[in-house]
């Protein structure tokens, strides 16, 4: 084939020829774009099943740390009880040693005023002076027996 017998047909050939090869480049291209699209999506599925365990897994350590916090709150609730318990309890007691303090410093305070008293007043007038269990009054008489007290009458 000669040039010349080609000529005529060079307007039609050349258009064709570059579309041709423009065609080729796309194709090659989206071949090489398919591929690569591929390849990412390929990764990012492995990506996702990774993403998707490691989250399970987390999950389940989640769920089993927060059973262990609601078990250690349940706990320590009943540790705060038993201790507002304890000190209701010593509080009460504190209270009663306050009240045997305050009776204690007041008798404190009574025989102190009755020992700077003088003895023989005390003997005369005072209704805590003690006797001797040796003492017998000096008008001592016996009761008559229908006043005395007998179990068989009432």
């Amino acid at each position: 084939m000669k040039y010349d017998d080609i000529k005529p047909f060079l307007p039609v050939i050349v258009p064709v020829g570059v579309i041709f090869v423009v065609l080729g480049g796309f194709t090659g291209y989206a071949f090489t774009r398919i591929v690569a699209l591929t390849e990412r999506a390929d990764f990012l599925e492995t990506e996702l099943a990774s993403t998707t365990a490691t989250l399970s897994q987390n999950t389940n350590k989640f769920s089993q740390n927060l059973t262990d916090l609601r078990s250690e709150t349940l706990r320590l609730s009943s540790k705060i009880s038993n201790t507002e318990q304890n000190i209701d309890a010593v509080k009460t007691q504190v209270g009663g040693v306050e009240q045997n303090v305050g009776s204690i410093s007041g008798t404190v305070g009574n025989l102190q005023k009755l020992s700077q008293i003088d003895p023989a007043l005390l003997k005369k007038y005072s209704k805590v002076y003690f006797m001797n269990e040796n003492y017998v009054p000096a008008h001592l008489t016996d009761i008559p027996a229908d006043y005395r007290y007998s179990q068989t009458s009432h």
